[in-house]
């Protein structure tokens, strides 16, 4: 009996440490470099050239690590992409006592806004782009982010629309769709297809503002859009208004171009 009683502890022991080790592992201080790479087949550069149609890592690009601890809400470390080829980089995760890589990674780093202790992931978009302290605008991508591997392979969450104004006449841009395009999303299938999807009208702001560094006869702007089908694209600057009433449908990692003249 005694024998039976030993090995049955022994198994309870060993179950236990097996739960234990699904628990990510907290980090000693450090760093570790890690690999981003852009992996979606649709996608090969991260801001929309409006040349050569492509994207790509560039200098500067911020990523949002999501970390977690016990007892802790999960919370974002903000680290910087050094390019090695287009689509592939390299930044440092600077390890921390205690909180370990944990759920996905965003980019950029600004649109992370928040991570649930069930890996809920939800993304901003904001309303206003200020284009006199940053030249362009990225596309959102997400990451699984998993203490186990230190590559990240990050898909586009959204399309983006790229706008060429001209005959501009001031510094203020504004662009209205009929379904929301700002606020928050929560994100469908982050781990596999990332997916934010166009809200209606009455959940989110429908108008983007765009504020440009100068007064310049013609612009050309990126924006990031939740999937779903569009009627309209309404073009304000000044006080002239031009609207695309023709329907179109954006997926994620898309690119589309509207052409617009005053």
């Amino acid at each position: 009996m005694k024998r039976n009683l030993t090995i049955i502890l022994a198994g309870a022991a060993l179950l236990a440490l097996a739960g234990c080790s699904r628990e990510p592992l907290a980090e000693e201080p450090g760093t570790e470099v890690l690999n981003a790479e852009i992996v979606d087949e649709a996608l090969t550069r991260t801001s929309y050239d409006g040349t050569t149609g492509k994207f790509a890592w560039t200098a500067g690009d911020k990523i949002a690590l999501y970390l977690v601890k016990e007892g802790q809400n999960p919370r974002t470390q903000e680290t910087k992409v050094t390019p090695t080829t287009d689509r592939k980089g390299t930044f440092v995760y600077s390890k921390e006592t205690g909180w370990s890589r944990t759920g996905y990674a965003v980019y950029p780093a600004a649109v992370a806004k928040s991570l649930t202790v069930n890996n809920a992931l939800t993304l901003t978009l904001p309303a206003a782009y200020d284009l006199t302290t940053s030249t362009s605008v990225q596309l959102p991508m997400v990451a699984v982010n998993s203490g186990e591997t230190s590559n990240l392979a990050f898909k586009a969450a959204c399309g983006l629309l790229r706008i060429k104004c001209e005959g501009l006449t001031s510094t203020t841009v504004t662009v209205t769709l009929d379904k929301g395009i700002t606020g928050d999303f929560a994100v469908d299938n982050p781990g596999s297809a990332p997916t934010i999807s166009a809200a209606e009208a009455t959940a989110s702001n429908t108008t983007v503002t765009f504020t440009l560094p100068s007064v310049s006869t013609s612009a050309e702007l990126n924006l990031p859009l939740p999937c779903g089908r569009y009627s309209s694209v309404s073009v304000s600057n000044g006080s002239s208004t031009k609207t695309e009433t023709s329907p179109f449908t954006m997926d994620r990692g898309e690119g589309k171009k509207l052409h617009i003249t005053f």
